[in-house]
């Protein structure tokens, strides 16, 4: 576990071009990928040597502690970075060669509950990017490039790039005056750029109608 874990700092340091003690302590410190990545050696470890409830609890509390869940049965080669990595999923029985680098939103897996024994295998220097879903027993094949938020479904060569559709740009629609005056801060609340809404007029207050005088009693006499 302990060789992993040094090949797995010193493949980030390369990646990040940082080394020496202070980079080691930040990392360990405050770098929730390389968290994900420790706390993930550490379950699959105790995993192989048959505990029954340590594995889970390690993995649970990696879970809590970085976002990313690893399932202690996915097999990792050594190298592995985790970018960010909040998000991330791997299932089980999920097989990585050696240098991967994972970034946020990743997963790997099965593709439906009903087919969890079909699960992907990665060969080395494979890069997962942003969001990218890599679903089903297929193979990727050494030094592929899967793309951010690909769906990939089927096998991909060595050396090939599996990329999702660009973003395609359009014509904006014509501004209204609304829109003018929204952009223009007029007639707006400044909350979401809702329109002011108009003030009621105050209602007049009725006249008081004025009291009659008592009229005055005449005392007669003696």
């Amino acid at each position: 576990m302990f060789q992993l874990l040094q090949a797995d700092f010193r493949r980030l340091a390369a990646l990040r071009g940082r080394e020496g003690l202070a980079f080691a302590l930040q990392t360990v410190l405050f770098d929730n990928g390389f968290q994900a990545v420790f706390g993930y050696r550490v379950a699959s470890a105790l995993k192989r040597l048959g505990l029954p409830l340590l594995p889970a609890i390690v993995w649970r509390w990696t879970i809590f502690c970085t976002g990313v869940d690893v399932n202690p049965r996915a097999r990792f080669g050594r190298g592995l970075v985790i970018s960010h990595g909040v998000g991330l999923v791997v299932g089980a029985d999920v097989t990585v060669g050696e240098n991967c680098l994972l970034h946020h939103q990743v997963t790997l897996g099965a593709p439906t509950v009903g087919r969890i024994s079909e699960n992907p295998r990665l060969g080395h220097d494979v890069t997962v990017g942003a969001g990218a879903v890599v679903l089903g027993g297929i193979e990727v094949g050494d030094r592929a490039v899967i793309g951010a938020a690909a769906l990939v479904i089927g096998d991909v060569p060595a050396g090939a790039l599996a990329l999702a559709p660009a973003a395609r740009l359009r014509d904006a629609p014509p501004e209204t005056e609304r829109d003018r005056d929204v952009r223009d801060g007029a007639g707006t609340t400044g909350r979401g750029n809702s329109p002011t809404p108009p003030t009621p007029p105050t209602p007049a207050t009725p006249a008081t109608p004025a009291t009659p005088p008592t009229p005055k009693q005449e005392r007669g006499p003696g």
